[in-house]
């Protein structure tokens, strides 16, 4: 996927969606894994996906700012919106061109992938049962859980991309085990994909509030931030709430609750397969 020359926003696209399943992939194996190789194999997916963050949140900042003056008319002649789309815009531009020429960013990305895709043949696939997924699982979910309590405490731009990272996790796990119960498990997971989408779209309003100040925009005496800034912080205020109703649905019940419950579709699986 990354292995073309001249790659597109959409090829970045695909392949970080890729990395992150792997990434969920390698923590249902952690303890299959054990420590060390988990630690190398998570560091390595990390690695490849920061490589392609900047591609990423360029042209997520350009779609978030167009949704948002989309649907608040009045920033539609709004000064600071106007100049904050030209910044973004030439920004995407020099993050496109950058693309389509080989890069130390892209070239990490794809030797941190070629060493995963060789050490994945040597992954401890197939062996150890639940007694190695369970635990794995109930630890994300877990993590998940608590990421979700944080955030209902505390508001905060880094506890709640956290939480959004975690979620993902879970969601991955999720589309996993749906086949050993699809109509119970597609729903939980279904809403995960709800919940992550909804922490998205919070975050990438977060980066685009920063990016007043990256812009230089704060700082200019002739544009007036004040109404882009209430719209943005409007928005992600609704989106809080929405998040956090989504996440005591999602994280309804305790780690051992729902480990216990998959537990028992897990050996109703293998009993019919066998």
């Amino acid at each position: 996927m990354l292995g073309d020359r001249s790659l597109a926003d959409s090829t970045v696209h695909e392949a970080r969606k890729e990395i992150r399943k792997s990434r969920a992939a390698v923590r249902l194996l952690r303890v299959a894994m054990g420590g060390d190789r988990f630690q190398r194999e998570n560091a390595r997916l990390r690695d490849a996906a920061r490589a392609l963050n900047g591609a990423r949140d360029a042209k997520v900042l350009v779609r978030t700012l167009d949704s948002l003056r989309a649907s608040h008319p009045q920033l539609q002649a709004d000064g600071a919106a106007l100049a904050l789309s030209r910044h973004l815009r030439e920004r995407q531009r020099l993050v496109r061109r950058e693309l389509r020429k080989p890069t130390a960013s892209i070239a990490v990305a794809r030797r941190t992938l070629e060493q995963t895709r060789f050490s994945a043949t040597q992954w401890p696939i197939g062996h150890g049962g639940w007694g190695k997924l369970g635990p794995a699982f109930r630890r994300i979910y877990a993590a998940g859980r608590q990421a979700a309590r944080r955030s209902r405490s505390k508001t905060d731009d880094h506890q709640m991309h956290e939480w959004r990272k975690q979620v993902k996790y879970l969601r991955h796990a999720l589309q996993v085990f749906q086949p050993l119960q699809p109509t119970k498990l597609s729903r939980r997971a279904r809403l995960a994909r709800q919940l992550a989408d909804n922490l998205g779209d919070n975050h990438d309003l977060a980066m685009l509030r920063n990016s007043l100040v990256c812009g230089g925009l704060s700082e200019a005496p002739s544009i007036d931030v004040k109404s882009l800034r209430l719209a943005i912080d409007r928005r992600r205020r609704a989106l809080r709430k929405e998040a956090l109703a989504l996440g005591a649905q999602v994280y309804a019940e305790t780690p051992g609750q729902l480990d216990k419950r998959l537990r028992r579709y897990w050996h109703r699986w293998r009993a019919r397969a066998q």
